[in-house]
């Protein structure tokens, strides 16, 4: 039986999303040929050889590398300090979820996989869609929420349903502003909802776009990697950036507002019939990607 080993860190965000993720494809795809435990990157490493591999997510802890016979980092960039570049020479592969994060590890490791990633699926046909706009910005500053707002001040006559677990300040009237929901009511709040603002200036992966296309929803992100990766023409718009910043190796790009805004009456101008169309295919898409991801797990862990 292999012996695989998760070292990473609970934030209750995408990082324990990812590790979920993971979890639950390594051990759908096993089905009993293999061992999953997780344990806590700053934790007391185990015994020399104690697991085959080791799958680190975004954090790097070199002590844990004896531990295993094969180490493999999935980072996030825009979390990857200057401090773990030294220690990337003892990892045997390292896992880039977006194309953005192979192009830029590709400069920092031997070897390098793509290998995509995927979310839960939130798919519930059962609940009736509307023509309504949804931004989930849950608690990260990287959603584009700021432009978000400013874009749905330009269009008073449509309304916006956001769910976030951070405080906002003088939302603009037509803004719906919803707490921290629990699972079932988040999902049926997604399903309900035809067209999704997700315009991130920056995503390790981005599961709540990811998850957007799992419902079949149209999605408004940002003309920029790696949010480009997941949105396409046939099933999103794309707005364009008017900014630029830097954490640690990612690149973030900052939509402009007045593109959004734009993106946004363009969709609701289309005819639903037109809207579930398109999401048909973003649905499509999504199942198809969770296909590869596994199919390519398979093969890395051989």
């Amino acid at each position: 039986m292999m012996r695989v080993q998760l070292i990473s860190r609970e934030n209750g965000l995408g990082l324990s999303h990812d590790m979920e993720v993971l979890r639950s494809a390594l051990v759908g795809i096993s089905g009993d040929t293999m061992q999953v435990s997780f344990t806590d990157w700053q934790a007391k490493p185990a015994p020399k050889g104690s697991f085959d591999i080791n799958i680190f997510l975004e954090l790097l802890n070199p002590a844990h590398y004896r531990s295993a016979k094969r180490n493999i980092l999935v980072p996030n960039p825009e979390w990857f300090v200057r401090e773990w570049r030294p220690h990337l020479h003892g990892l045997t592969q390292v896992w880039a979820k977006t194309r953005d994060c192979e192009r830029i590890f590709q400069g920092l490791h031997r070897d390098v996989r793509y290998t995509g990633w995927t979310s839960f699926d939130r798919n519930d046909p059962t609940v009736e869609r509307k023509k309504a706009l949804l931004h989930v910005a849950g608690g990260s500053s990287a959603k584009g929420t700021g432009a978000v707002m400013e874009a749905m001040r330009m269009l008073p006559h449509h309304n916006l349903t956001m769910v976030t677990s951070k405080p906002v300040t003088s939302p603009p009237p037509n803004v719906t502003v919803l707490g921290r929901q629990d699972a079932a009511d988040l999902v049926r709040i997604m399903n309900e909802h035809a067209v999704h603002l997700c315009p991130s200036s920056y995503e390790g992966f981005g599961h709540y776009i990811n998850e957007a296309r799992s419902v079949g929803a149209v999605i408004i992100s940002t003309a920029a990697a790696p949010m480009d990766e997941l949105v396409g023409g046939e099933f999103g718009l794309l707005a364009g950036v008017t900014s630029r910043g830097w954490q640690n190796l990612a690149t973030h790009q900052h939509v402009d507002t007045e593109a959004l805004s734009r993106c946004i009456a363009s969709a609701m101008a289309s005819p639903l019939r037109l809207l579930q169309e398109l999401g048909t295919h973003a649905r499509e898409q999504y199942l198809k990607e969770r296909e590869d991801f596994e199919r390519t797990i398979i093969e890395l862990l051989k």
